[in-house]
């Protein structure tokens, strides 16, 4: 990835404002933040822009997310009455700033969720976002502590770190978004396969999945074998996950059923590996799930990378329209439990809506 993303432009400011040795601990970092959320709004169609202290009769937030299509071609928004800031509001705090006092504070949750109905909240390293109801159900750190952040914005930045990093704000600035064309959910379903896909890595180590690896390779008829074995492999359990849930989701909706439990996806779907995936050695594959399903940080109940997309799909727009588009989305891959997202650009054009960039197929 380029030298200038939106996170090397982040703490490339960052490490500026803290080098004078001149500035304060919260709002001389504001800057660095209203550019950041500027870069990657400017990646999304309709543009979202950032707007320092908005004015309302909720207090003045440190930012508000305005969707650009409310304004005229090149015209910088001014706030009124009838304009408020529909992708949410930012609340700042200062590095050293615990991150659930924030969360948990008045500030955030009786004055602005109350007023505004989204909240990113944020001491410059640490990133939560809030629903109406006072849900975490966003979350990102770009360090373990404090200590690691400074160190973070003075030195390098590994490349998984920056594509993360932008997915996740796209996400945040999207939330509000309508969910009204297939390429919308194609957006979420990869940049959450994207997530999880990194955090498997991470967890690469797990015991468990060593077990799972020679199951899915017995149920797909398939050896991950040279050196791109474990990547493929990785790849190709996150994108099962993903894809064979949200598969299920389909026919569940299509057969107009209520509230689906997507534990029991592979029962709708009857593909082995499903059933590999969610009914085998229980402890092992709940361990394997939590390392690569978990790529949202979402404080609900059964939370996961696949479970938080299916949440947004409650926000579809026109789900008949959607159910009908979906084999324009997804098509069957090499083998018959693995699904790839097709790039739209490439099998057909579809119009960018709110869900930002297109994306190529996961692997």
């Amino acid at each position: 990835m380029q030298a200038d993303s939106v996170l090397d432009l982040y703490l490339d400011d960052v490490r500026r404002v803290r080098a004078l040795k001149a500035g304060t601990a919260e709002t001389s970092y504001y800057p660095a933040l209203g550019a950041l959320l500027n870069g990657v709004g400017g990646q999304l169609r309709p543009r979202v822009f950032c707007l320092h202290h908005p004015s309302g009769d909720a207090g003045i937030p440190d930012f508000g997310l305005f969707e650009q299509a409310q304004f005229r071609r090149d015209e910088a928004p001014t706030r009124a009455a009838t304009v408020t800031p529909e992708r949410g509001v930012v609340e700042v705090k200062g590095a050293s700033h615990k991150i659930d006092a924030l969360v948990k504070g008045k500030q955030v949750r009786e004055q602005y969720l109350p007023a505004y109905g989204l909240v990113l909240a944020t001491n410059l390293w640490q990133f939560r976002l809030l629903d109406v109801g006072g849900t975490v159900v966003e979350t990102f750190d770009l360090a373990t502590d404090e200590a690691g952040f400074w160190s973070l914005a003075a030195g390098s930045r590994p490349d998984t770190l920056r594509g993360r990093f932008n997915d996740f704000l796209q996400r945040c600035l999207l939330t509000r978004a309508p969910l009204a064309r297939p390429s919308d959910v194609a957006f979420f379903l990869a940049s959450y396969a994207r997530e999880a896909l990194a955090r498997l890595a991470e967890r690469a180590q797990l015991p468990a999945l060593g077990g799972l690896r020679k199951g899915m390779e017995d149920a797909l008829g398939i050896h991950f074998d040279g050196p791109d074995g474990e990547r493929l492999f990785r790849s190709t359990l996150v994108q099962t996950l993903f894809y064979g849930v949200f598969s299920a989701w389909v026919v569940h909706a299509r057969a107009g059923g209520q509230g689906f439990d997507w534990r029991a996806s592979s029962w709708s779907l009857h593909v082995p590996v499903m059933s590999l995936l969610f009914h085998g050695d229980a402890a092992g594959i709940g361990a394997a799930w939590a390392g690569a399903a978990a790529g949202c940080g979402c404080t609900r109940a059964g939370a996961g990378g696949p479970a938080c997309v299916l949440h947004r799909l409650q926000r579809c727009t026109s789900g008949a329209v959607f159910l009908r588009a979906v084999p324009g989305v997804f098509r069957p891959g090499a083998a018959p439990a693995a699904w790839r997202l097709v790039h739209p650009a490439r099998d057909r054009p579809l119009p960018g809506g709110a869900g930002g960039p297109h994306r190529d197929e996961l692997t």
